[in-house]
C-alpha cells in the first residue's frame, strides 16, 4: 500500500538520487512532491548515461559521506561489451554496500512506467520500442523537459494502486526475463509501497528453494567445476546467484548471516572464473 506520510529507511543520511537523465530527474522529484520523501536530487547527478559517469557521481557521494540510490538504463549493456563488462564489475563492487542502491532497468526505466499499467517482461529491445507502447496509456508520454517537468503524469501514472501493482510485477518478473527493473527497490528504499505482503502474494523463490530442500544444492550445482565450463556458462551462474540475492531481503531468511555468506561466496566463485576465462581469452 502508498504511503501516506514521510518516513525513510536510510538511518545515517538522506539519500542522493543519481540518475541518468531529466527523465530521471523529473520522476523522482515528481515522487518527492506527492509522497513527502526525503532525498536529494541535484541536477548535477543527472547526465550522461555511461558507467563510468555514473559511478563518478556515486563515488562524489560516497566520499561525503552520503548514500545513494543510482536509477539508470542497462540496454547499452546489450550492444556494447565494453559497457557491459563495466556494469558486472560496479555491480560486484558495490553488491554488499550497505550505503549504495543500484536500480537498473532493461531496456530503460520506462519499462518500469509500463508495468504501472500492463503485466510483461516481453522483448523490447530499445527505450523507443517500450515508449511506443507506453504512449497507449500516457498519450502524450515524451522525454522532454515540456512534458516530464509537468507533475499530472506521475500522480496518474501512479493512482488507484498502479505504483504498488509495479512493484508487485518487477519482483515477480525478477531478472530473467527479456525485460526488468530494479527500480521498486528505490520504492521500498523510500517507503513510498512496502512489498513484504506483496510478495508473499507471489511467493519468494528463496523461501520456495528451502521448503523443497533445494536452495544449497543449487548453489552447490551452479559454482560447481562442471558447470562453470565458460564464459557463458559462468554469466548463466551469475545470473542465477543474483537473482536469489535480490530475493533475500524479501525472505523469510533475510536475517540468516550464513545464507548471505553463502550467497557472497558463489558469486566471488564465479567472478573469479570469469575473470580467468576472459584473461585465458586474451592470450
Amino acid at each position: 500500500m502508498a504511503r501516506k506520510e514521510s518516513t525513510t529507511q536510510f538511518k545515517e543520511s538522506i539519500p542522493t538520487i543519481i540518475g541518468a537523465g531529466i527523465t530521471e530527474k523529473w520522476y523522482f522529484t515528481h515522487l518527492q512532491a506527492k509522497y513527502r520523501v526525503r532525498m536529494k536530487i541535484r541536477p548535477r547527478f543527472f547526465g550522461k548515461e555511461t558507467v563510468f559517469t555514473l559511478e563518478k557521481k556515486l563515488m562524489e557521494v560516497l566520499k561525503n559521506g552520503g548514500r545513494a540510490i543510482v536509477v539508470f538504463d542497462a540496454d547499452v549493456s546489450t550492444w556494447n561489451k565494453a559497457e557491459k563488462e563495466r556494469l558486472e564489475i560496479m555491480k560486484s563492487k558495490y553488491a554488499k554496500n550497505n550505503r549504495v542502491l543500484l536500480c537498473d532497468s532493461m531496456p530503460s526505466i520506462e519499462y518500469w512506467f509500463l508495468l504501472h499499467y500492463v503485466n510483461t517482461n516481453r522483448h523490447f529491445g530499445t527505450s523507443k520500442a517500450v515508449i511506443m507502447e507506453l504512449v497507449k496509456h500516457i498519450k502524450e508520454f515524451d522525454k522532454t523537459e515540456t512534458f516530464l517537468k509537468n507533475q499530472k503524469w506521475v500522480d496518474d501514472m501512479s493512482a488507484d494502486g498502479r505504483l504498488e501493482s509495479a512493484a508487485q510485477r518487477a519482483v515477480a518478473f525478477g531478472t530473467s526475463g527479456e525485460s526488468y527493473t530494479n527500480v521498486w527497490k528505490a520504492m521500498q528504499e523510500l517507503h513510498i509501497v512496502e512489498l513484504e505482503a506483496s510478495q508473499e502474494n507471489h511467493g519468494n523463490r528463496i523461501d520456495k528453494l528451502v521448503e523443497q530442500d533445494m536452495l544449497f544444492f543449487i548453489l552447490g550445482t551452479v559454482v560447481s567445476a562442471d558447470s562453470l565450463v565458460d564464459a557463458e556458462s559462468c554469466e548463466n551462474a551469475l545470473k542465477i546467484v543474483r537473482e536469489l540475492k535480490e530475493d533475500l531481503p524479501l525472505s523469510k531468511l533475510r536475517d540468516d548471516k550464513k545464507l548471505k555468506a553463502r550467497l557472497d561466496e558463489a558469486e566471488q566463485i564465479i567472478m573469479h572464473d570469469m575473470e580467468a576465462f576472459a584473461n585465458a581469452k586474451k592470450q
